[in-house]
C-alpha cells in the first residue's frame, strides 16, 4: 500500500517462474513451472483467485501486459527447448491469436498495457539486449480483432542479459538488474524511446525479480541474488 506489506489468498497452485499481467486488483497469471512446465492460468479480483481457460502453449518466464483480468496479452516465453516468439490475446472468455514477435525470446523484462507492450533483453538461448514493441494498432475487420497490431525492434540495452526486472511503458522503459551466468547485475537502464541510458543501480545485484510502476517509479520484488539457491528450468 506504499508503506507495508499484507498476506493476501494464495494462488490455487503453486508455480514459480509464471508471468502476471494486470493490478493489484485485477490481473491473470500465465505459466510457470510446478511439477513441469505447465499453461495454468489464474485470475486475480483483488479478493480471490480462480482458474480459467488454460493459455494455448506451455509458457515458462513468459511475459504478460493488461490493465485487468479482461484484457491481456501474454507473449514470448519458453516451451521445452525452444524459446517463443506466438502472441495470444485474453479477453475474459478466450484466446485469439496475434502477430507473432520479431524475435523469439524468454525472461524478458516486460511492460506497458495489452495495447503497447514491451519486451527487453531475455535469451533465445543467447543473451539478447534488444527492446521489442507491441502496438495494436486499430481494428479494421470483423473477424479477427486488432488486424493492424504490430512488432516493432528499438536500440539494444548496453548490456545484454535475462531475468530483467522490466517496468515503464514502451517510450519510457526501465530494465533493472538481471543476469548473465555467472553474475547477476545491479545496473539499471533507462529508454527514451530512441535510446539507453544508465540508471540508478539496484542496491542489491538480483535476477529473476518482478518490476512494477513506471519508469520514474518502480518496484523490484522478489528474486534471487548471487549464492542464493538457483532457479529452476531453462
Amino acid at each position: 500500500n506504499g508503506t507495508s506489506w499484507s498476506a493476501v489468498n494464495a494462488m490455487i497452485t503453486a508455480n514459480r517462474g509464471l508471468a502476471y499481467g494486470g493490478t493489484a486488483n485485477s490481473g491473470m497469471i500465465i505459466g510457470g513451472y510446478g511439477n513441469a512446465y505447465n499453461n495454468q492460468t489464474e485470475v486475480w479480483n483483488g479478493t480471490s483467485w480462480a482458474s480459467t481457460t488454460a493459455f494455448c502453449r506451455i509458457s515458462y518466464q513468459g511475459s504478460v501486459a493488461g490493465d485487468n483480468s479482461e484484457d491481456i496479452i501474454s507473449y514470448s516465453g519458453y516451451s521445452p527447448n525452444a524459446a517463443q516468439d506466438s502472441v495470444y490475446h485474453w479477453n475474459g472468455t478466450a484466446w485469439s491469436i496475434y502477430p507473432s514477435m520479431p524475435a523469439a525470446v524468454w525472461g524478458a523484462g516486460r511492460g506497458g498495457d495489452a495495447s503497447n507492450a514491451f519486451a527487453v533483453g531475455g535469451q533465445t538461448p543467447t543473451f539478447q539486449g534488444n527492446i521489442q514493441f507491441f502496438d495494436s494498432g486499430a481494428p479494421t475487420c470483423s473477424t479477427t480483432p486488432f488486424c493492424l497490431a504490430t512488432w516493432s525492434s528499438g536500440t539494444s540495452l548496453t548490456t545484454a542479459r535475462r531475468y530483467i526486472a522490466g517496468a515503464g511503458t514502451a517510450n519510457a522503459a526501465l530494465a533493472a538488474g538481471g543476469s548473465v551466468p555467472p553474475a547477476t547485475v545491479a545496473c539499471t537502464e533507462e529508454y527514451n524511446g530512441t535510446a539507453w541510458g544508465a540508471g540508478g543501480a539496484l542496491i542489491n545485484a538480483i535476477a529473476n525479480h518482478t518490476g512494477v510502476g513506471t519508469q520514474n517509479a518502480a518496484l523490484s520484488i522478489g528474486g534471487y541474488a548471487p549464492g542464493s539457491p538457483p532457479h529452476s528450468g531453462g
